[in-house]
């Protein structure tokens, strides 16, 4: 920050007024987790062409002695705002930053993709505090800006349910002061007084937080410890998101969702050194992966945390994307060909389509999409993320289409990215959460999300629309041929027929092959001897439990319940239990069983 000299001088004061559904709507997706906040803010940096963006969490005791958080500052080295931008924002809250909301803008500097709408970032500081304050300046202006911030009456507004009236959340203060480097630039939010639930969960949590306890030091890179980081979250018994620090878990949702850089080696490894050989991930060379990985490097952002005690830094490292699979838990456990990961790339679709207007609008989508044989951890992390403008909407969705309905399993044990790069900003709703699912560029994105999945082999698509007028049934006949005809050469270009169809194919040879070798495996360690006279069986859920005891002449017997789709492991267990007498050798028989069904199925027994 610049030497200033006195000169202050005061800019007046603003009420800060919008309507009470807005910000009922655009603060709902803001607590659904720890970094929703930040992200905005820093997607704000990122659209003000700034190279870094600096976190830091400032830390002092309070008058018994117990940490606390004194203060939150984020600050960027951005364009910087004057006192017009200033008032613009403030009198903007939810409105559009493109003069053509069809025009895809990009920044001056960088020439990056424009995210964000004024007042977005502003407000998700107002739901983190009841007061902040913006200090910011402009390059080669020799003045330097303050809008001092009080909140009011946010909380109230939220709890409103009035209609789009506008009411008054609070007042900002506009002052400036000279400075004397007339060519510094930048941006500032300094927020306290922090109103729940926001950060209300880090103190407790800060003795268990990997990133608080565990200090960077000078000699380890960036992305090594980042790495680290990434780790300890796989590593984790809980297998969850859910199960970090506070502070470990913002930082998380940070990477997730902020248009900051891979892992050098993520989010998926070309290639893994398992036991002294070297493996290939398939699809990891192919030009669409790589060049999606390889864009946030060209946007030349990154984004910083710093922890600092009373003043002094305790930790400060780079932020990445937290993607890195197979992860190390898994091949230790399961080896590289039990996990048998795969990525395979979803057909680029860069074509014009109708939208309701009648005017074709140009849609860009490419995406991969990373399959292993055993479950994604941490849990969070499987199903799709969506990015707009390079940034996720929300979190991992899931499965918003119900794509894996019949195939639950396959579901978990995938991850996959969709960049939503042309079109799609304008249907993005108020809250940075999802997309606007009536307009037709869901629907094109739900048909072609279908097309490419396709888990039950049909083309179906169960969006639809009333129409009501002639011009609405030709709109509607236009858009749908239109859609057919880009999915389907888009899918001819990649000779792509559908992803669930080719993972189902591979794995049923494959289960074919090891349960062909399961069978000569049991044949040649059952010794067939005389048949139990009498038996009474029980079924059990629980696919562990086996028991066997004998009341005089009787034996009987607990063996668990299988899947459908594994009757084999069911017969084989009835067989073993029927041809051998002796107690211990059924049990021991029983137990190989199931080690053989762990190991060949590859499904989570508990």
């Amino acid at each position: 920050m610049e030497n200033i000299n006195s000169g202050e001088k005061d800019e007046g004061t603003i009420s800060l007024k919008v309507s009470a559904q807005i910000v009922k709507h655009i603060s709902s997706g803001l607590y659904r987790n720890p970094g929703s906040a930040l992200k905005e803010l820093i997607s704000n940096s990122f659209d003000a062409d700034a190279e870094k963006v600096e976190i830091t969490f400032d830390f002092g005791y309070d008058e018994n002695g117990l940490i606390k958080v004194t203060k939150l500052t984020i600050e960027d080295d951005g364009e910087g705002m004057d006192i017009n931008d200033l008032k613009t924002i403030f009198s903007h809250v939810g409105g559009s930053s493109k003069d053509d909301p069809f025009k895809e803008p990009v920044t001056k500097k960088f020439k990056r993709p424009v995210i964000g709408s004024f007042g977005i970032g502003m407000l998700s500081v107002a739901s983190t505090c009841n007061r902040f304050k913006i200090t910011t300046k402009k390059k080669e202006q020799s003045r330097e800006f303050t809008a001092d911030v009080s909140l009011s009456f946010f909380r109230n507004t939220i709890l409103r349910t009035e209609s789009m009236d506008k009411v008054n959340l609070g007042n900002i203060d506009l002052s400036s002061r000279h400075v004397e480097n007339e060519y510094g630039h930048y941006t500032k939010y300094e927020i306290s007084n922090f109103e729940p639930p926001f950060l209300e969960g880090l103190i407790p949590t800060l003795i268990s937080s990997f990133l608080f306890k565990t200090p960077r030091g000078e000699e380890i890179e960036d992305d090594k410890y980042f790495e680290d980081f990434v780790l300890h979250i796989q590593n984790m018994k809980e297998k969850s998101t859910q199960a970090l620090a506070y502070l470990d878990k913002m930082i998380t949702d940070v990477g997730v969702m902020a248009p900051v850089e891979y892992l050098p080696d993520g989010p998926i490894r070309r290639s893994v050194n398992f036991n002294g050989t070297e493996y290939e991930v398939p699809g990891t060379n192919h030009k669409d992966y790589l060049e999606l990985i390889e864009r946030p490097k060209g946007f030349k952002f990154e984004v910083r945390v710093r922890l600092r005690v009373e003043g002094t830094t305790r930790n400060e490292f780079k932020v990445f994307k937290p993607f890195l699979y197979p992860c190390e838990r898994d091949l230790q456990e399961y080896g590289f060909e039990g996990l048998n990961p795969e990525v395979l790339i979803l057909p680029k679709i860069d074509d014009d389509i109708p939208d309701e207007e009648g005017s074709r609008k140009h849609v860009s989508i490419s995406g991969f999409y990373y399959h292993q044989d055993r479950r994604i951890i941490p849990y969070e992390f499987h199903g799709f993320l969506f990015r707009v403008k390079n940034v996720a909407l929300g979190y991992n969705l899931g499965d918003p289409f119900a794509l894996f309905t019949n195939i639950y399993l396959l579901f978990h044990q995938s991850f996959s990215e969709v960049y939503l790069d042309g079109g799609f900003q304008r249907i993005v709703n108020l809250d940075r959460e999802s997309l606007y699912e009536g307009s037709y560029l869901f629907r094109f994105l739900t048909k072609y999300l279908r097309r490419v999945i396709k888990p039950d082999g049909s083309n179906s698509d169960t969006t639809s629309m009333t129409l009501d007028t002639d011009s609405k049934k030709q709109s509607e006949k236009d858009f749908q041929e239109t859609a057919k005809q880009a999915i389907e050469k888009s899918i001819k270009t990649y000779n792509v027929e559908n992803i669930v169809g080719y993972i189902k194919k591979e794995a049923a040879s494959k289960r074919k092959a090891r349960k062909q070798d399961a069978l000569v495996k049991i044949s040649e360690k059952v010794n067939a001897s005389e048949k139990v006279e009498y038996m009474v069986i029980a079924r059990s859920n629980k696919v562990s439990e086996i028991g066997i005891r004998r009341e005089g002449e009787n034996t009987y017997v607990t063996i668990p319940k299988f899947k459908k789709r594994n009757e084999l492991w069911d017969n084989l267990a009835m067989g073993t239990l029927n041809i051998v007498k002796d107690e211990t050798t059924r049990i021991e028989m029983m137990g190989f069983v199931m080690k053989l069904y762990s190991e060949l199925e590859h499904d989570d027994l508990n």
